[in-house]
Order: C-alpha cells, then sequence, then structure tokens
C-alpha cells in the first residue's frame, strides 16, 4: 500500500510539472506571437512611410520634369523645338509651333533665293500677334469710370449684397444701383441703407462675441478664430476710447459715416494705436518708486495692457508714507456714476484677492455704484474698463484687483510687515438701483452724460498726424466728411466693412443653420420617398393578389362545375388555369406577397378535394376534361 501511494505521489507531482511546462511553454508561445505581431505591425508600418516617401519622391519628380518641360518651351520660344511631354498643347505653344515654321519656311527660300546653306540663314520669328485679334471688335466689360479694378470690386460688392440680401436683410437691387449709390455719396437712400446694415451686424458680431467670454480663455490662441477676432475689436474699440453703446443709439441715415470711421479705427484700419505717455505724479501723490508701488521692487511685475490710461500711484493718497497704512483715494478723472468708478470702490475694500467679474457686477448693484439698466451686458462693460486702465491688474481669466493694493501687500510681506489699508474716504453711497427715466426713444435719460464721463476717463494720446499704416480713407474720414472720398475709396470702404461681415461669426452661423435645414428638408424628402415608393409597391401587391384570388376563384369555380357534370369548354379550361398559375407567379415575386403565394399553393382546391373524396383520379377530375367529357357522351 505504501508503495502504491508513493508511486501515486510521484504520478501526481509528475503530472503537475507536465502541467507547468504546458503552461509556460503556452506562455511562451502567446510571447511569441505577441512579439511577431509587433514585428509584423512595424514592418507594415514601415513600408507604409516608404510608400509615402516614394509617393513624395515621385510627385517631385514630376514637378521637376514639368518645370524642365517649361524652361525646354521657353527655351523654344527664342528659336529651339517645342516638345509636349505631359498632356495636350498649350493654345500659345502651337501659336508659337507655327510662327517658328512659318519662320524656318521664309529663311529656307531666302537661302535658295540666295543660292545660300538652308543653315547660314537664321529665321527671324515674327512677334505674337495681339490677342484678342483686333477683327473681333471687343468690348471693354465697364466704363472708362470703373477702369483700375473699381469694376472688379464693385462685382464682389454687390454679389455679396444680392447673394445674402435674406441673411442680412437688403433689399435686392442691380449692379447700376449701387454704382448710382456710390456716386451719389452719402446723400443716397440705398448706400445709407446698406452700410447701416452692415456696421449692425458687425457690431452685434463684436458684442456677441465678447459676451461668449473667449478672452478669458487661458488659450484663446485654441478658440474660435473669428470669435476672438470680433471679441478683439470691440476691445481695440474701448481702448480708442470708443463707445460701441453710441454707435446703437445713433446709428442712423445722418451718423452712419461716423460710426463707420469708428468701426474702421477699432478694426485696425485706422492704423495702430499709439500708447498712452506716462504722466508725473506731482500733486497726486509720491513717486511709484518712492511709494514701493513700482517696478524697481521686488515681488510680481504687473504689465500695463498697451495703451492703458492712467499711471501707476494714482489712487494713492498724496503724501502717503510707504512704509504706514496705504491711502487710497478716487482718483479725479473717475467721474461719479461711471464704471471706472464704480468698479475702483469695489476693488478698493476687496483685497489683494481681488474679485472675479460677475462679484464686481454684483456688488456695484448692491451698492448702487451705478445702474445697470444702461448697459446691454454689464459683465462685458466692467471688463473692457477694468482691461484698459493701468489702476487695474487681471490676477487671472476673469478675476481683477487694484494695482496698488496688490504691489503693497507684496512690499509688505517681502519686508516682514503686516499690511493695513484704510478705507478710501468720502466714498458716496447712493441709494441703490436708483429709477431713471426714460426719453422718448426708449434710452435711459443719464446714458449720454454717462457715456460722455466714460469717455473722458482715458487720457489717450493722439498722434499728431496720421499712421502711415491707415487706410487713405479712413484718414480722409478723420479730416473731412464722406462726400469728399473718391469712388475708389467709397468702394474699398464698403468691400473692407463687407469684409468684417464675412470674417464674423454671425453670417456663418446662419450659413450652417441653412445648410441644416438643406440637410433636414433632404433627409425628409428621402424618406418620403420611400414611403411613397413602399405605398406604390403595396398598392401593386395588392391589386395583383385581388387578380390572382380572382384567377383562382375562376379555376375553381370552373372545376366544380366539371365536376358536377356540367360541359366546360377546354379552352377556357386552359386559359383559367394559366390566368392562376401566371398571376400566382406574379404575386410571389412582389415584395411581402411571398407568404400569401405560398399558402395559396399550399391550399387543395375544392375540385381535387372532391375527386379525392369521391375516389376519382384527380386526372379525370380536372386533369383531362376531354376525356370525362367523351365518357359522358
Amino acid at each position: 500500500m505504501k508503495a502504491e501511494r508513493e508511486r501515486q505521489r510521484e504520478e501526481a507531482r509528475k503530472a503537475k510539472e507536465l502541467e507547468k511546462a504546458r503552461a509556460a511553454q503556452e506562455r511562451e508561445n502567446k510571447k511569441r506571437e505577441a512579439q511577431l505581431d509587433k514585428e509584423r505591425k512595424a514592418e507594415e508600418k514601415r513600408k507604409a512611410a516608404e510608400d509615402k516617401r516614394r509617393e513624395k519622391e515621385l510627385a517631385k519628380a514630376l514637378l521637376q520634369q514639368e518645370r524642365a518641360a517649361g524652361r525646354k518651351g521657353r527655351s523654344a520660344a527664342d528659336g529651339g523645338p517645342i516638345h509636349h511631354h505631359h498632356g495636350p498643347p498649350d493654345d500659345l505653344d502651337l501659336e508659337m509651333e507655327a510662327l517658328l515654321v512659318r519662320a524656318r519656311a521664309t529663311a529656307a527660300a531666302q537661302a535658295a533665293a540666295r543660292g545660300l546653306d538652308p543653315s547660314a540663314v537664321e529665321p527671324v520669328v515674327p512677334p505674337r500677334p495681339e490677342f484678342p485679334p483686333p477683327y473681333l471688335m471687343m468690348q471693354p466689360a465697364f466704363p472708362p469710370e470703373l477702369d483700375g479694378g473699381l469694376g472688379i470690386g464693385l462685382i464682389e460688392a454687390w454679389g455679396f449684397t444680392t447673394g445674402f440680401c435674406d441673411l442680412l436683410g437688403v433689399p435686392g437691387f442691380s449692379m447700376e444701383a449701387l454704382l448710382s449709390a456710390l456716386f451719389q455719396g452719402s446723400s443716397s437712400p440705398l448706400l445709407g441703407l446698406v452700410h447701416i446694415i452692415l456696421l449692425r451686424q458687425a457690431q452685434a458680431d463684436m458684442e456677441e462675441a465678447h459676451a461668449t467670454g473667449v478672452l478669458q480663455s487661458p488659450q484663446p490662441h485654441l478658440m474660435d478664430k473669428a470669435l476672438v477676432t470680433a471679441a478683439q475689436r470691440l476691445e481695440a474699440a474701448w481702448a480708442w476710447g470708443l463707445d460701441p453703446d453710441l454707435w446703437r443709439a445713433h446709428l442712423g441715415p445722418l451718423t452712419w459715416p461716423e460710426v463707420l470711421r469708428q468701426t474702421a479705427i477699432a478694426g485696425g484700419a485706422g492704423g495702430s494705436r499709439v500708447p498712452v505717455k506716462q504722466h508725473t505724479t506731482e500733486g497726486v501723490g509720491l513717486d511709484p518708486a518712492e511709494a514701493g508701488l513700482g517696478s524697481s521692487r521686488k515681488g510680481k511685475r504687473f504689465r500695463a495692457p498697451k495703451g492703458a490710461a492712467g499711471f501707476e500711484g494714482e489712487d494713492v493718497v498724496s503724501g502717503w508714507v510707504g512704509d504706514g497704512p496705504l491711502k487710497l483715494q478716487l482718483p479725479v478723472r473717475f467721474g461719479e456714476g461711471t464704471w471706472m468708478s464704480a468698479a475702483w470702490r469695489v476693488l478698493a475694500v476687496a483685497g489683494p484677492e481681488g474679485l472675479p467679474v460677475p462679484e464686481v457686477v454684483r456688488q456695484i448693484a448692491i451698492h448702487g455704484y451705478r445702474n445697470l439698466g444702461t448697459s446691454k451686458n454689464p459683465e462685458a462693460s466692467v471688463t473692457g474698463a477694468l482691461s484698459r486702465d493701468i489702476l487695474f491688474v487681471r490676477l487671472k481669466p476673469g478675476t481683477y484687483a487694484l494695482q496698488s493694493i496688490v504691489t503693497y501687500h507684496q512690499r509688505m510681506h517681502a519686508a516682514g510687515k503686516t499690511p493695513v489699508v484704510e478705507a478710501p474716504q468720502g466714498t458716496p453711497a447712493p441709494a441703490g438701483g436708483a429709477a431713471a427715466g426714460m426719453d422718448v426713444d426708449g434710452h435711459h435719460e443719464d446714458d449720454s452724460d454717462d457715456e460722455e464721463e466714460s469717455d473722458d476717463e482715458e487720457v489717450i494720446a493722439r498722434a499728431p498726424e496720421d499712421p502711415p499704416d491707415a487706410e487713405p480713407w479712413v484718414t480722409t474720414l478723420k479730416h473731412h466728411s464722406y462726400d469728399t472720398l473718391t469712388l475708389t475709396q467709397r468702394l474699398d470702404a464698403l468691400l473692407w466693412l463687407i469684409g468684417v461681415v464675412v470674417d464674423g461669426p454671425g453670417v456663418r452661423m446662419r450659413l450652417e443653420a441653412r445648410e441644416r435645414e438643406v440637410a433636414a428638408l433632404k433627409k425628409q424628402l428621402q424618406e418620403d420617398n420611400r414611403a411613397d415608393k413602399k405605398r406604390r409597391q403595396d398598392e401593386a401587391a395588392a391589386r395583383a393578389k385581388a387578380a390572382a384570388e380572382a384567377a383562382q376563384q375562376r379555376l375553381e369555380d370552373l372545376q366544380r362545375a366539371q365536376a358536377a357534370g356540367e360541359t366546360v369548354a377546354p379552352e377556357a379550361m386552359a386559359a383559367a388555369e394559366a390566368a392562376a398559375r401566371a398571376l400566382t407567379a406574379a404575386v410571389g415575386g412582389l415584395p411581402g406577397t411571398a407568404t400569401v403565394a405560398a399558402s395559396r399553393a399550399a391550399t387543395p382546391v375544392p375540385a381535387a378535394a372532391a375527386a379525392a373524396a369521391a375516389g376519382t383520379p384527380p386526372s379525370a377530375a380536372g386533369g383531362q376534361p376531354n376525356q370525362t367529357q367523351q365518357q359522358q357522351q
């Protein structure tokens, strides 16, 4: 028994070792297969790269051959032969070949007349004939006053306004009407209507793009380029000290040239904006370097936006000692009730951490620093106001603080001292949300005053002369009226405005919506066509089924009459059987009727059933009616 147990244990041990060896072999096989698969994929990738490289080399070789053929053609134009290696010959090449053949024949004839060797006389190739030939008497496409590209520009402007008339709401008009309007100038109702509609669309694109917060994104270069460009155009308008709200409020038949000029300046057509000149700090406070608010101190350096208004330390109380508590005062250039004044009051008590723009707007509404009803988008107005003044610093996207407070806290922490900021003195707190009256046009009565104060918030250094990179028509509009523009400048202004609208997101979104509608309509039409086809097939199947049933019923009636001993003509029986078979086969071939035909074929006819019940062969009952009739006779 002991030897038997030892033998069993040895067999179990050997079986276990064999199982381990088998598992190890399987793992090795799987590893080898994975390695082979990896090598195979690498080889396929290498072959694909090699094929791609060969295709590039082939394309490069073909390009070189084409260039060589072009050089040969140009050399043949100087007297050498012309060879066409790729594609059909060009008309100019054929014309040059004919001229060369004619010149060589003339040279050979002259050599033969003089008794000289034909190779001794050089052929003289005549110049190419005028194209188009004068005998065609072709007329210019445009009148003389539209030479120099004016005709092409007129076609572009007219093509856009008529092609997108339903999207923009522009009434249809002819090219002659547009040309007449350009000649007439600002007094033309049609030209004014076109400019007003395009300016409204451009401003709507700017405001809607800026309201999306695309500029607050940490990576605006990855956002939609059309949205970023439109939003930056609105930021540029604020930086220039322009007010887009006034554009919307006063845009009309008499004011559209001025709105066009300001829009062009904001869009960069008026040249680069001159940066703000730094002002001295006499009479306002200590020098920023002495007060510890300048960039010469240690700590994070905040760069003012390009062209920002104001100067560092402007909101610090005059005579403030740099090591004491920070004393702030509202800058005198911040008018009461403006966005600058309201935002400064809120951020003055917010500390170095600052506040997000929505919270700034909420605090302004709570304390009643400004009536929010005067702005279509308060967040956008606050962002534009804070981003173009040096007294405010953006800590992170959408969050702003006072630069004086942030720099002061950095300096005090670096010195190991506790920063203390005293609340601004004399800060009035008007009643929250004081209602403002409305004029007959639906605007607030204090809109014009607030906006004029907003215009005075920034001290922009104007250039003593016009920028060299400004468009000529914008430069002319800065100093003269629209009617002083030449026809070329008027057309250039219209084309520039059309380009702004085309590059904006509004037209593109409308076109995309139209494409989606067309796709949905096409899909609906396809579904309707399929449903109509299915309905026609069902109707055809129903008619075929009814005809088959009628033919089968006719055959059964004849068979019953024949079984009852009545006389049935053989031709009628044969015709009924053929009709029944043909219609049954036709019904079986139609979609959705195969089951009907199968059930009809599987159902025994009453005549066959009666013959089976009477013991009569089927051939006697209906298969051979002529023999039955002979027996009965």
